[in-house]
């Protein structure tokens, strides 16, 4: 293990890319307004979790854009990319506080690119095809777009941190879950997270990818709790939604497509504030009672056990 401990911003990108550092320690306070790009797989932190004003904060996002780059360009509103040039490996962020520069966001053009828009941030992008990409201990807030994107990682887990979003109806994901281009059979994994003030917690593309949630606490989303697009009709890989606390009374636990025929939809053993006497969510459109939903032929399973989740806590 070599650990390297950077001072100043100068010193925190080069390190975080220097081949024979293991782990790279934060020191103090950094304001940024360049995304911080990382390619060699590696730990970076902060010193001491209990220092609440140790931190990486982005300030970029508000310079002109060129209309006609990629959607990869979202690079350029991200605090921390890894990159689709990155070497494969683990890329883990460990007691870190990552903070984004709360820019209002209020209104939506869907003729326009969003990642485009001037002021949009995101916290971290992960697009590295072969590398596997681990969030813990982190406190990440006040990102418009979104505080983490998996747009073409082999797998992603955030775990024990605390996700506040900027509190706007448009975009503001906890987490985001592939994009046109992205790649298939990708897994995203929320474990034993503190989730707030965001649209929904998991966003998600309806390509053949896969997320499961798991022992979240989840409090006070715009819109609801979990989502999932359509690619081709159908709704994803597997989206697993299992023991989790939703505090979200007056909106939907989830919001999905059916299934692909080589996935399947859990909802199991979850606490929420939501009253039994309303639709938990929908599915395609169709409202989904508390007490379940039946399996729809020609799709992938359908999983809603009406005993295991409680309602009305």
């Amino acid at each position: 293990m070599i650990v390297k401990r950077a001072y100043n911003e100068a010193d925190f990108r080069r390190l975080v890319n220097n081949k024979h550092a293991t782990h790279v320690v934060l020191m103090t306070e950094v304001e940024t307004a360049e995304p911080l790009y990382w390619t060699q797989p590696k730990i970076i932190m902060c010193d001491n979790p209990s220092v609440y004003w140790k931190y990486l904060k982005f300030h970029g996002a508000s310079a002109e854009y060129d209309q006609n780059r990629s959607e990869s360009s979202t690079e350029d509103h991200s605090a921390i990319v890894i990159p689709e040039d990155a070497i494969s490996g683990g890329y883990k962020i460990d007691i870190f506080n990552l903070y984004g520069n709360l820019k209002p966001y209020t209104t939506y053009d869907q003729s326009s690119t969003p990642w485009l828009v001037d002021g949009i941030q995101s916290g971290i992008m992960g697009a590295s095809k072969n590398s596997i990409i681990e969030i813990a201990n982190c406190n990440i807030k006040d990102f418009n777009w979104g505080s983490y994107w998996h747009f073409n990682t082999k797998r992603s887990i955030i775990k024990d941190s605390t996700i506040i979003g900027a509190n706007n109806e448009y975009f503001n994901y906890g987490t985001w879950l592939g994009g046109s281009g992205s790649a298939t059979g990708q897994d995203l994994f929320m474990i034993n997270c503190f989730v707030e003030k965001v649209r929904h917690a998991i966003g998600a593309s309806g390509h053949l990818n896969n997320y499961y949630a798991t022992r979240n606490t989840i409090f006070n989303t715009i819109k609801h709790v979990f989502d999932r697009h359509a690619v081709n009709g159908y709704g994803g890989g597997i989206t697993h939604i299992v023991g989790n606390r939703l505090i979200t009374p007056d909106r939907y636990a989830f919001s999905i497509h059916l299934p692909h025929p080589l996935g399947s939809f859990e909802f199991k053993h979850n606490i929420l504030s939501r009253s039994a006497s309303k639709p938990v969510g929908e599915i395609s459109g169709t409202a989904v009672p508390s007490e379940g939903y039946s399996f729809v032929e020609a799709t992938g399973t359908i999983y809603m056990d009406a005993t295991s989740n409680t309602y009305g806590a």
